[in-house]
């Protein structure tokens, strides 16, 4: 560029004038704009380092036409590039007052603008870009930020912009040459609006300002502490699933210097906001931890000190209020990452800067009622927060008066319990104890092995007997497998080995084999295309009942906690010829016989660890043999699948069951010394099935899959592709429907494996970086160019192995390369014959994409040619089109056109109508009424108008379709009364969908977004209303639209019961419209407060964020303050409202845990809770506000 600009500058004066004036030209701009934005996009990428040597020659007016194009490109795909022309353009032009107020209008107007993806590109691509120039800093503080600043509580868009730049003043301070905080740069009462703000993403770009500064040691005041309270207190459970798991993901890395996850602030993302309010908490810490320090060692500010020790208990404190019963998991979860944060993650204390903490432990310990809130938190319902509370409870020294023989009493009669949640919890409760009293390990193991053989001997007699609460087994095998995993294998004596040795070997092992044995007739044949046998005398109630309670014990039996864990002993000779064999035999056994995939995927873990010891354990080391046993195995599974007879036995269904995994396991854990020896015996095996039985064959082929599949053996089949394409090319013409399916899937993972997953869903349509070119595909495989051409030219156009040829052929590219000995154009006339004689319109199109793919010259005469035509020949063309479409024109092709006229949002007149109206396909209606929509923008008088109307309102499928068409995608359009009269009389005729249409116009006419709305619309629903009385619908949503039209159109409403039963419903929808409800309800005068707000009580508590947010800025202004965040209106009405309170509890969250519920309370909403913790501290934040 700067080399254009060079050579732009040797030209003369005059001749750079008219160059700038003729591209300045408005039909210039319009046309580059629009048609040619890369050519566009190139002027302006010149126009800078022309302005830099000929900046005195260019008009100012000029300027102004490159940089509000420039400005306006921020959403366009050049984002990028346009900020840098910005940048640049700015920073080569800051002693120009003129040039920097138009930059200052530009930039203020884009952060500012209604557009969203202008919005989101200035402050996620532009303000970063300004950032890396240190003039641009100085510009920023000093010319710029000013002109936002002057309204304390500004509208969405502004606090957006105050906050963005006043944390880039603040990071960027170092370029200054001075430190200062936070309220220099945005006024006070501007952050405490943002903090309190009911967009979450408002209060957490306060939150990220207020505690992150660029010198961790800079003092943090103490009236910013009570922002920090308010803040924490009202947000404490404000957290997205996917926000959580950045949580998690950060918590190793909050110890590096946490400034740089941040170099820029994102508003949008949903991800970044959970992880930004953990890592600025922990930013806080640190910076407490770093000015107490020194604060400490100088025995001065003591009451800064005081008042950041007293803010560390207070968050103690409210961390363990946060676990008692009632509270939600977000609150749960989070609590319990702070107090890990507090006592065991170094931010308040790392080596040498301990003082701090040591002077105020004391004061933040917990007592015996905390730690009880810590140990119930081992009864959780998510597994998260039992893992965080056990790793505190054995991490850190709290002290605790618990009394562990009633704790253990609790936890074998929660080994008794029917609810699943109870099986995690005693793992969890068993761990708990063995940590605190080792020396009851033994007693506590041999008690479940007595346990487990008399509930056996139980179920044994009647197999019933295993679902109900007296005979189950499966709570008492995953605590069996609990106690497995907390022995420390490696530091252990020989006399601990002989007890385990009996245990495990004598006792453990038989016990597994004959529940094994006794649960295989049932486990075996579940899935489905399994049944139950005929030979299982068993009520069928009670056999469905069995498999959906007690499934996971035979999980158990053939995973880790019944192999695995005894294959990985540290000493083998425990591990006799004998066991490792019996081993070998269970779980070849549950690999070829089950059907059951939740069992086979536990028995290749268990299988694949027997296979890693037998790899390094010769035969000789057992027998005396020089045959390694995983060789054998493999040899023995091969000749199974070759002998007919005995193929018999092995499951077909479910693509081989785990009869492919079992070879896998096989081939992937062969050491790598052996050169994939038995990996070229399998293969040499599998691609030579041609004169196999049809079993075998699909075997071969399913196992084939699987290994293509295995990242491990991936790159190890990289010189087998060739052989297995042409293998799935070959068997695409079998005769038999089962060879060809399993083929299909093969082909599938070839492909992925060949040129990767397609980077785009679009039918058809292969991304560039997943093409090759021919040259370079061909070389690759050579056989395959003579295998495809041949299949193609022999094909009759109809065949299934056609569909795999054009496959890929649509992969591939011609190539540049000179004397291509695998030239594309071979494949042109066979697709074409394709094309031409194939009844499928799938391969048609497939063939349609091939050649799109591969003609690349020729496509480009041909469109060639087609330009060249005179426009006589086009106009005979058009004409040609026009009388086929009203005659000839079947109703398939009629649709297709109107669809294509649809998305191209052509101007329909009624000459097209008529046209497309004279066919009588039902999938012609939907794109008119699209179209149809689109010319009612705007009351028309004209005779077509009214022709047009008339055409539509006499057609009730073209009705109907235009009633869904203004539904769901329009927002302004124009109704008059003929239009609105006809969706009135089509309400007692329509169908449900088409009903649920029509209701949501007459929603929006009746709220005035369609035209002025219709004052009589009452009256004329008189008749709907009698109607709707006595209809029973399958869908709610429209009694609740039909709930809402009645609210606005009325000036009373009584009907409470349905917005309390919509806004608990589970539908989002009929939620959404109880806010709408609400919305309307707290604008009118009679209306019941106490009803209304008790429905608003329930919908601040909702799992969807939007509703929360919806409802918080309605029911702040009907209480007077501005938008507050959802969690300070629910304590403002509880207070208010005591009555409300208690309702809430029964409206919202679950009651206790009970023994006979069998799912969770979180089940239902895991947002709401009854307690109302952090509410003393309302009258704080009131304050602030």
């Amino acid at each position: 560029m700067r080399h254009f600009g060079g050579i732009f500058g040797k030209f003369p004066e005059e001749i750079v004038q008219k160059f700038y004036g003729l591209i300045s030209s408005p039909s210039v701009v319009n046309t580059f704009h629009v048609v040619y934005s890369s050519v566009w996009y190139l002027v302006l990428a010149l126009a800078p380092f022309i302005s830099y040597l000929l900046s005195s020659s260019i008009p100012f007016s000029l300027w102004i036409t490159f940089n509000g194009l420039a400005y306006d490109a921020l959403s366009d795909i050049y984002t990028v590039i346009v900020c840098e022309l910005i940048a640049f353009d700015l920073s080569s032009n800051l002693g120009d007052i003129s040039r920097c107020d138009l930059h200052v209008k530009l930039l203020k107007s884009v952060l500012l603008s209604t557009c969203f993806e202008i919005r989101n590109g200035a402050f996620q691509k532009l303000i970063p870009a300004l950032q890396r120039d240190n003039q641009l800093i100085h510009w920023i503080l000093h010319e710029f930020a000013p002109s936002l600043s002057g309204c304390e509580k500004p509208d969405e868009t502004l606090l957006k912009a105050q906050l963005l730049l006043a944390k880039l003043c603040v990071k960027n301070q170092r370029f200054v040459g001075k430190y200062l905080s936070w309220n220099s740069f945005i006024s006070r009462n501007t952050v405490i609006y943002a903090l309190m703000h009911s967009k979450l993403e408002l209060r957490l770009g306060a939150w990220n300002l207020i505690t992150d500064h660029p010198k961790p040691t800079f003092k943090i005041a103490i009236d910013e502490v009570d922002l920090f309270k308010a803040f924490l207190a009202s947000n404490f459970c404000e957290q997205s699933p996917a926000a959580r798991q950045i949580i998690l993901t950060g918590l190793k890395k909050a110890s590096l210097p946490l400034p740089c996850f941040f170099q820029s602030y994102h508003f949008q993302s949903e991800i970044l906001i959970g992880f930004s309010f953990y890592m600025n908490l922990t930013t806080l810490l640190v910076r407490i931890r770093e000015i107490t320090n020194s604060s400490v060692k100088s025995c001065t500010k003591l009451g800064e000190f005081e008042c950041y020790a007293g803010f560390i208990e207070w968050l103690s404190r409210i961390c363990f209020d946060s676990l008692q019963p009632g509270a939600k998991f977000n609150r749960r979860l989070l609590a319990l990452q702070f107090i890990s944060c507090i006592f065991k993650e170094p931010f308040l204390w790392i080596p040498g800067k301990e003082m701090f903490f040591q002077t105020i432990l004391p004061r933040i310990s917990p007592n015996s009622s905390m730690i009880s809130c810590l140990i119930n938190c081992l009864n959780d319902s998510f597994e998260l927060c039992q893992d965080i509370a056990f790793d505190l409870l054995t991490s850190c020294d709290f002290v605790t008066d618990i009394n562990l023989v009633d704790f253990l009493e609790d936890t074998k009669k929660l080994l008794f319990s029917i609810r699943f949640v109870n099986t995690l919890v005693c793992g969890y409760r068993l761990r708990y104890f063995v940590y605190k009293v080792p020396s009851e390990f033994c007693g506590i193991f041999d008690f479940l092995l007595e346990i487990t053989q008399v509930r056996l001997k139980l179920s044994k007699n009647d197999l019933v007997n295993i679902v109900t609460k007296e005979g189950q087994l499966h709570p008492i095998l995953n605590a069996i497998s609990v106690l497995i995993n907390c022995e420390k294998w490696e530091d252990m004596s020989y006399e601990r080995y002989q007890w385990w040795s009996t245990r495990l070997f004598d006792k453990l092992m038989p016990i597994c084999i004959e529940i094994s044995n006794l649960l295989a007739p049932v486990v075996h044949c579940l899935s489905p295309e399994g049944f139950i046998p005929c030979g299982l005398h068993v009520n069928l109630s009670h056999s469905f009942a069995f498999l959906s309670t007690d499934y996971d014990s035979d999980d158990f039996i053939n995973s880790q906690n019944n192999g695995c864990q005894i294959l990985l002993l540290p000493i083998p000779s425990f591990l006799t010829f004998e066991i490792l064999h019996g081993i070998r035999d269970y779980f070849w056994s549950q690999l070829t016989e089950c059907k059951h995939f939740g069992v086979i995927e536990s028995a290749v873990n268990g299988f694949e660890s027997l296979c890693k010891r037998m790899w390094v354990i010769e035969e000789s080391k057992l027998n005396g043999n020089s045959i390694i046993e995983p060789e054998k195995w493999l040899f023995n599974i091969l000749k199974i699948i070759r002998d007919n007879e005995a193929c018999e036995n092995l499951c077909l269904t479910r693509r081989s069951a785990g009869l492919p995994h079992l070879i896998c396991s096989i081939l992937r854990t062969e050491p790598s010394k052996r050169n994939s020896k038995s990996l070229e015996v399998a293969l040499d095996f599998l691609l030579n099935i041609h004169n196999l039985p049809t079993d075998s064959k699909i075997h071969c082929i399913n196992i084939l899959r699987i290994i293509f599949l295995d990242c491990r053996l991936s790159k190890k089949m990289v010189d087998r592709a060739e052989r297995s394409l042409a293998l799935c090319i070959i068997l695409f013409d079998s005769p038999q429907w089962s060879v060809r399916n399993s083929i299909s899937q093969l082909f599938a993972v070839l492909i992925i494996r060949i040129f990767g997953v397609n980077r785009f869903a679009q039918q058809f349509y292969i991304h560039p970086k997943n093409r090759f070119s021919s040259l370079e595909f061909f070389n690759r495989y050579p056989s395959l160019f003579d295998i495809i051409h041949s299949q193609l030219l022999n094909s009759c156009g109809a065949r299934f192995s056609v569909f795999a040829l054009l496959t890929i052929l649509s992969y591939l590219n011609p190539s540049n390369a000179d004397n291509n000995p695998f030239p594309l154009s071979a494949f042109i006339f066979p697709t074409l014959n394709i094309m031409l004689k194939c009844k499928c319109e799938k391969l048609r199109q497939l063939g349609a994409a091939v050649l799109h793919s591969i003609l690349t010259l020729e496509l480009n005469l041909l469109i060639g040619c087609l330009t060249s035509i005179s426009i006589q020949a086009r106009s005979h063309i058009y004409c040609i089109i026009s009388k086929n479409l009203s005659e000839n024109w079947c109703n398939y092709n009629k649709a297709i056109l109107a669809d294509l006229s649809s998305q191209c949002k052509f101007n329909l007149d009624v000459t097209h109508l008529k046209l497309f109206l004279s066919g009588s396909a039902p999938s012609i209606f939907r794109p008119l009424g699209s179209l149809v929509a689109r010319t009612l923008t705007g009351n028309s008088n004209t005779t077509e108008a009214y022709e047009l109307k008339s055409l539509v309102l006499n057609n009730p499928y073209l009705r109907f379709e235009l009633w869904r068409s203004i539904s769901k995608h329009y927002e302004q359009i124009y109704l008059d009364e003929d239009y609105i009269e006809k969706a009135i009389s089509d309400l007692s005729d329509a169908n449900e969908d088409v009903l649920l249409h029509i209701l949501n116009i007459l929603v929006r006419i009746a709220s005035g977004e369609f035209g002025e709305g219709d004052a009589d619309l009452r009256g004329k629903l008189n008749s709907f209303y009698c109607w709707l009385s006595g209809k029973l619908f399958r869908r709610k949503t429209i009694q609740d639209l039909a709930y809402l039209l009645n609210i606005i159109i009325s000036s009373t409403f009584s009907d409470y019961d349905w917005l309390v039963d919509s806004a608990g419903s589970e539908s989002f929808e009929s939620r959404l419209i109880a806010v709408r409800a609400i919305t309307w309800l707290t604008k009118k005068e009679n209306i019941d407060m106490n009803e209304v707000l008790r429905s608003s009580m329930i919908l601040l508590q909702d799992e969807e964020q939007k509703i929360r947010e919806m409802v918080a800025i309605c029911i702040s202004e009907f209480l007077g303050y501005s938008p507050l965040n959802s969690q300070i209106i629910i304590w403002i009405i509880a207070k208010s409202f005591p009555a409300l309170a208690v309702q809430m509890d029964d409206a919202t969250a679950v009651g206790e845990v009970q023994e006979e519920r069998l799912f969770d309370a979180c089940c239902s909403n895991s947002y709401a809770e009854k307690c109302l913790i952090g509410i003393d501290l309302l009258d704080d934040i009131l304050v602030l506000l």
